[in-house]
């Protein structure tokens, strides 16, 4: 009897050992980095076909300029517990580049952005607040609009290492193929934010909430 019980609690606590590292194992696969994009389907970086193909049963109409690639999402889908009160769903894209150093060979998902009306705005606020985790910054631009700006509380430094050395890889490629005639950009502060999330409204309760992808379009497609 003694023998059965210690069987027993040896399985039990197997199982737990077991289970706990299935959950830990879980989490660090689905890790991600700043802020995820609005829509659940969708991930920051993906091409125009990508987001097609995830996308089925929606409609992706063309606004695109000469500078820049724009798509109408519809029907309307749910964002921040928001339907009826959203006017308009703006998928941004990145060009592609035919320059070996630019790792943009797509279209790439830069950022999402969603016109509000007729809404509370410090209930959005208040939401926004919350999905990102930290109150966000208020300014003012020169024509009087009102911004609040919210930056992820991850930043370059909290990347794991086989990402950061993608960027850092990625960096020094750059700076070979910089040069007085064409300058690049190179960022290597690691205290930046991975992405953020910018609100500019009225005081008619209309707003427009984008979602920028950041950090999360460059590793998208690096990992390509």
């Amino acid at each position: 009897m003694k023998s059965l019980k210690f069987v027993t609690v040896l399985l039990i606590f197997f199982s737990t050992i077991i289970l706990t590292s299935c959950s830990n194992k879980i989490k660090e696969d689905s890790t991600t980095y700043g802020i995820s994009s609005p829509i659940n389907l969708l991930s920051w970086g993906m091409s125009v076909d990508e987001c097609k193909q995830k996308l089925t049963d929606y409609t992706l109409e063309s606004i695109s300029t000469d500078s820049s690639i724009m798509y109408n999402l519809s029907p309307i889908v749910g964002i921040l517990d928001y339907t009826d009160e959203i006017a308009q769903i703006i998928l941004k894209f990145d060009s592609a580049s035919t320059e070996s150093y630019y790792p943009y060979h797509s279209e790439a998902l830069s950022s999402i952005q969603v016109i509000f009306i007729g809404i509370n705005i410090d209930k959005m606020k208040e939401k926004i607040t919350d999905l990102v985790g930290n109150e966000g910054d208020y300014w003012v631009d020169v024509k009087k609009n009102n911004f609040v700006t919210w930056k992820s509380n991850d930043t370059i430094k909290d990347l794991d290492e086989s990402s950061y050395n993608m960027l850092d890889d990625y960096w020094t490629l750059l700076e070979k193929n910089s040069s007085d005639d064409v300058p690049l950009e190179i960022k290597k502060d690691k205290s930046e934010a991975i992405n953020k999330v910018v609100m500019q409204y009225t005081k008619e309760n209309n707003c427009s909430v984008e979602f920028y992808g950041g950090f999360n379009v460059l590793l998208y497609n690096l990992n390509k």
